[in-house]
């Protein structure tokens, strides 16, 4: 059994998206790589395309969801201006962490967690969504359940 007694990686909990992400770059030139450091900060593996654009020169298009890693790969310890994307395979729930938080927006709710303490956080437990809500993807502040 999973996290939250679910039984596939289907989520958007951490143990199901929390993976390593590994860069070995060839030495440079012009640029001083954090050799063997390691980065805490949250990255999405929609990171990787304008990271990779960067490296070879080319500017990433406006619209990409990720950000490039680069700064976090000149200095380890760079902090991130957004927090990490995740998307599920059917594009009906999403998820934004950081170091502090984790929201989750699914159809049938949201959930947002304090990440430090692993739990949900107090400001904002899980709630449905009612359908006048469902066009906005925002839930209804009105909303009684």
């Amino acid at each position: 059994m999973g996290e939250k007694e679910r039984y596939r990686k289907f989520s958007l909990w951490d143990d199901s998206t929390h993976v390593p992400l590994i860069i070995r770059l060839p030495p440079s030139t012009k640029t001083k790589w954090a050799k063997g450091q390691r980065c805490d900060e949250a990255v999405s593996l929609h990171d990787i395309f304008p990271t990779l654009m960067e490296l070879v020169g080319m500017q990433p298009p406006q619209e990409l969801d990720g950000v490039s890693l680069v700064p976090q790969l000149i200095d380890a310890s760079t902090r991130r201006a957004q927090g990490a994307v995740t998307v599920n395979d059917w594009n009906t729930a999403y998820a934004v962490r950081t170091e502090q938080w984790t929201y989750i927006q699914r159809e049938d709710g949201e959930e947002l967690y304090d990440r430090p303490r692993q739990r949900p956080a107090p400001v904002a437990q899980p709630r449905q969504r009612s359908p006048a809500s469902r066009g906005d993807g925002c839930a209804s502040e009105a909303d009684p359940r």
